[in-house]
């Protein structure tokens, strides 16, 4: 049976295993209901799901997915490493591509822009659905630089906090010319940075 329950401006979508009369009594009765799928989302006025979704990923866990409607997908020949620049594998260490990473909604849902310099450009640094309130449509170019507001970057790095938990990934960018071809793109999880903090005093 579908069930839509409605939270402020969420939408919270379950399937379960019992017919709509044994729901109702399990309700009345306090009773656990075995819910056999879920989504619940934000939406949008045409429908679409807006800033983020939260539905089963691997292993059925609840699992968010960043900006579905606008999150970017990677391109097919983009190279993809880990942050030691190592080959990128999934559990079973076979070979990750970006055509896996989108089928797995692990996708471009915000970026920072640096300049060459490696300065933080003043609005700079955006979610998909800020930037589009800015009418910035950012999109990736034949040879994979990623275009801004008419600039090309180089998507040096794609970092997501939790690739099990959280589904989407900020690109840091570096302002290309236009001569400069486009090198590799490393993956950083929350686990591969290292901050060195201040001693005590």
């Amino acid at each position: 049976m579908l069930c839509v329950f409605k939270i402020g401006q969420w939408v919270l979508r379950v399937t379960t295993k019992q017919t709509g009369d044994e729901v109702a009594q399990m309700i009345k009765d306090g009773k656990e209901i075995e819910i056999s799928d879920y989504e619940m989302f934000n939406p949008g006025p045409n429908g679409e799901h807006r800033f983020y979704d939260v539905r089963p990923g691997d292993w059925s866990a609840p699992t968010v997915f960043e900006e579905p409607a606008r999150a970017i997908d990677l391109p097919a020949n983009l190279v993809v490493k880990t942050a030691k620049g190592d080959p990128l594998l999934d559990a079973k260490k076979n070979p990750l591509t970006p055509t896996d990473l989108n089928a797995k909604g692990r996708k471009i849902v915000g970026y920072v822009l640096h300049d060459s310099a490696g300065n933080v450009l003043t609005n700079g640094r955006a979610s998909l659905t800020n930037a589009a309130g800015q009418g910035i449509t950012p999109q990736f170019a034949k040879d994979n630089a990623l275009m801004v507001g008419g600039h090309r970057f180089h998507v040096r790095v794609l970092h997501e906090v939790n690739k099990n938990r959280i589904r989407g990934f900020v690109a840091y960018c570096h302002m290309l010319d236009a001569a400069s071809r486009v090198p590799e793109t490393r993956v950083v999880e929350l686990e591969d940075l290292k901050f060195e903090l201040p001693a005590v005093p």
